[in-house]
């Protein structure tokens, strides 16, 4: 389907801070997993899911053009994965798990776990999964067991079974239909009437979201959490910006306009004709009857400036002198021209134009320096060395951004980063430049593309990342 508009986001409730390796977005396909088990195996076992399934898909999907098989199929590799990794391990270890693939009007959608998907459509909510739980599949549950628990205890998920039963269901969609996945760690706080309230309230996938993580913790919520919202027909990020240029190009053309009209008219209604023959001083008339001077207000006079009539040779020595001295004047009115573009041109921070010009060159070397820092081996120094002493991004610093790169990149096998769409912009009201860029990462355990800025900042003869955003 075309337009999808979405937003995704994974927040470590205990650690206050966001992730982005619970969730994958893919050409129109959408995953969210949520892992179980000790918190490092855990994160193994959400890495691998993601590493896996997309690879999958696809390639199931290329070779037999069947969505229903390829979601199938990528939910059984990530299962034997996990169920190797359990073995391995000798620990539990399990995941809940969601996806969905859109094709044209329809969306394909399984799910193994307790993690959920909504629709939002002709204004109502429904939940279109049934969690996997001891509560929900055993209508006895609550009188069998005490401890909440075991009533929440997964009877489906990956790495529960040898072989999981994998069903996949079909749901049309239309251009005003709002799709909603999220991880339990949402759910037991925030209520699908919360839901239905906050997706009614809000427009823009990003808002929602928003407004669900937010309620969440107003509720207390401290638990690990993923969700996405995904707007159906929406206007994506590129068409919304073009959109918003196209919609300022037009109101500046409009008041243009609307400026240039006025003051044409104004100049018609008291523009003087022409003398039709130059030369002839304007005369009074004494057949014409005017009224009285002193009857005239002072402030309504009209004033004739009678220019005297000067002989063509004398005009022309006067206008031979004229171009001498504009002549004489030349160079030291484009000597200070010159000099006055070179003022306005130097940036008021002292970036001069030589390091905005390295701008491009040092986020192209920060991107390999970042690839080269996956695996155990990997070189952290050479990609921390971009950054300044003073960076901070999101609750880091310097010195906690490193600790959080170096320890996701050592589990990763690889990175690769495409960049595209670069814009430099600044020196800003701060003395910073803006480099901002369309980025496209994957890596063995994420794929995910986002718009990316980098806040830079002169130190000595070279430019650092003083700040980092992502959208």
């Amino acid at each position: 389907m075309k337009n999808l508009e979405y937003a995704f986001k994974s927040y470590v409730g205990s650690q206050n801070r966001e992730t982005s390796e619970s969730f994958i977005h893919s050409d129109n396909l959408f995953m969210v997993v949520d892992g179980f088990g000790i918190d490092s195996l855990a994160d193994i076992v959400k890495e691998e899911t993601c590493r896996i399934v997309p690879g999958a898909f696809f390639s199931h999907l290329s070779e037999n053009k069947s969505p229903a098989d390829a979601l199938i199929y990528a939910v059984e590799e990530a299962n034997k994965k996990i169920i190797e990794e359990r073995h391995k391990l000798g620990e539990k270890v399990a995941a809940s798990i969601c996806l969905i693939y859109f094709l044209d009007k329809i969306m394909y959608f399984t799910h193994l776990g307790d993690s959920r998907i909504y629709s939002f459509q002709a204004g109502e909510l429904n939940q279109l999964t049934r969690d996997h739980t001891v509560r929900e599949e055993d209508p006895l549950a609550e009188k069998k067991f005490a401890d909440p628990r075991a009533l929440n205890a997964l009877t489906h998920g990956l790495g529960i079974h040898e072989k999981p039963a994998v069903q996949v269901k079909k749901y049309p969609v239309d251009k005003r239909c709002l799709i909603i996945m999220t991880t339990t760690g949402l759910t037991e706080r925030v209520s699908n009437r919360d839901i239905a309230w906050l997706t009614k309230k809000h427009k823009r996938p990003e808002k929602i979201l928003r407004g669900l993580i937010d309620l969440d913790k107003r509720k207390g919520g401290n638990a690990n959490l993923t969700a996405g919202i995904i707007k159906c027909g929406g206007l994506t990020k590129m068409m919304r910006k073009t959109l918003m240029i196209y919609s300022v190009f037009f109101i500046i053309i409009a008041a243009a306009g609307g400026y240039a009209l006025k003051h044409s008219s104004g100049g018609l209604e008291t523009q003087k004709p022409a003398m039709e023959k130059p030369g002839i001083q304007e005369k009074t008339q004494s057949s014409v009857k005017r009224p009285a001077e002193d009857k005239i207000p002072q402030e309504t006079k009209k004033v004739v400036v009678v220019q005297p009539i000067i002989p063509e040779k004398e005009q022309d020595k006067t206008r031979q002198d004229a171009d001498q001295s504009v002549s004489q004047a030349e160079p030291a009115v484009k000597k200070a021209t010159a000099e006055k573009a070179a003022a306005d041109s130097a940036p008021a921070s002292g970036i001069g134009p030589e390091l905005l010009e390295t701008a491009d060159d040092l986020v192209m070397e920060w991107k390999t320096a970042w690839e080269k820092t996956a695996g155990t081996n990997g070189d952290i120094d050479r990609y921390m060395s971009f950054y300044s002493d003073k960076f901070e991004s999101e609750g880091f610093t310097k010195n906690t951004w490193r600790i959080d790169k170096e320890t996701k990149n050592k589990r990763k096998a690889w990175i690769s980063i495409r960049i595209s769409n670069m814009k430099i912009t600044g020196p800003t009201m701060a003395n910073h430049i803006e480099a901002s860029f369309n980025m496209n990462y994957r890596s063995s355990t994420f794929t995910g593309s986002s718009r990316k800025v980098l806040v830079l900042v002169r130190e000595g003869n070279t430019l650092k990342i003083i700040g980092e955003r992502t959208y």
